[in-house]
C-alpha cells in the first residue's frame, strides 16, 4: 500500500484515532450509565469524553498538516494532493488554496478512493461539490485527479 501520511503523519494520525477511540469509549459509557439509571456516573464519564474533546482535534489537526506537507512538498501551488487527509481537511485545504490562486489551474489529486472504506472515493465528491458550490468550472483527468479552472 503506498504511504500516503509520511513516518510523522501516519503516527500522529495514528495517536488521534488511539485518542479518539479512548474518548469515544468515555461517552458510551456515558450513555451505558445514564440508561441505566446512573447519572452521577453518566455525567462523570460524560465529562471525561469532552474533556478529550479539544485534545483529539488538536492531534487530527496536527497530523493534517504534517500529512499535507508531506505530500505536496516540492510541489507548485497550482497542485494539491489532498492523499490520506480526512474529508473536513481536505476541503478546509483545499478552499484555503482556491482562494489564494484566484485565477489559472489547479490541478487537485483527489484519489480515487481505492483505499477508502467499501472502495469508495470520499474527498473527490465533496471536492466537486465545492467546485460547484462556488461554480468553478473544472474537468476530470482522471479517477482520482480534477483540474480546477479558476478565472
Amino acid at each position: 500500500m503506498p504511504d500516503y501520511t509520511g513516518p510523522e503523519g501516519g503516527k500522529q494520525r495514528a495517536e488521534a484515532f488511539k485518542l479518539s477511540k479512548k474518548r469515544d469509549g468515555f461517552k458510551h459509557d456515558a450513555k451505558a450509565a445514564y440508561d441505566r439509571g446512573d447519572k452521577a456516573a453518566a455525567h462523570a464519564a460524560s465529562v471525561k469524553g469532552k474533556d478529550l474533546d479539544a485534545e483529539v482535534a488538536r492531534l487530527h489537526a496536527r497530523a493534517a498538516a504534517t500529512i499535507f506537507a508531506y505530500r505536496n512538498k516540492g510541489h507548485p501551488e497550482t497542485f494539491i494532493d489532498l492523499h490520506g487527509l480526512l474529508v473536513d481537511e481536505a476541503l478546509r485545504f483545499l478552499t484555503q488554496r482556491l482562494d489564494a490562486l484566484k485565477q489559472g489551474d489547479l490541478e487537485v489529486v483527489t484519489g480515487a478512493g481505492h483505499h477508502s472504506e467499501n472502495h469508495v472515493a470520499k474527498i473527490k465528491p465533496a471536492a466537486i461539490a465545492l467546485f460547484k458550490e462556488r461554480r468553478l468550472k473544472f474537468s476530470e483527468i482522471n479517477a482520482g485527479d480534477v483540474k480546477v479552472h479558476l478565472k
